[in-house]
């Protein structure tokens, strides 16, 4: 497989030098005959010191296409599937203290694994980074 990544600074605060929004896009693909995903797409944006101490605020939307090799298998198998799965994330990373960061996370997504038996979902999860 191989991707393509674009990233860049969107907008800088002349107030504040820290303050400033980051975004990227992402597209890759894969070989269809060894992998469930044949695509994948993914956008999103940053925001770093929303409480101007560093923070970073982020958001991002991700769809990963299932391969037509995979979906005529699963055909074959009388499992329905649906062609992609869509994901939106919400995360903030925040420093705490010197040694503590915390990044709550949370995630919408669509049809998890493809798999049209399944309800959409949402993912909770919480980072703690110690430093010593």
């Amino acid at each position: 497989g191989a991707y393509v990544l674009a990233a860049r600074r969107l907008w800088r605060s002349r107030r504040d030098a820290k303050r400033k929004i980051h975004g990227f896009v992402r597209y890759g693909v894969a070989n269809e005959h060894f992998n469930q995903t044949g695509s994948f797409f993914a956008a999103g944006a940053s925001y770093l010191g929303m409480l101007g101490r560093g923070d970073e605020l982020g958001i991002a939307v991700a769809q990963a296409h299932n391969g037509h090799h995979f979906q005529d298998v699963m055909a074959l198998a009388e499992t329905p599937v649906q062609d992609r799965e869509k994901v939106v994330e919400l995360t903030w990373w925040i420093p705490v203290t010197k040694w503590l960061n915390v990044q709550p996370d949370i995630q919408w997504i669509e049809k998890p694994g493809t798999d049209v038996s399944l309800r959409d979902a949402l993912a909770y999860g919480l980072r703690l980074e110690w430093h010593w």
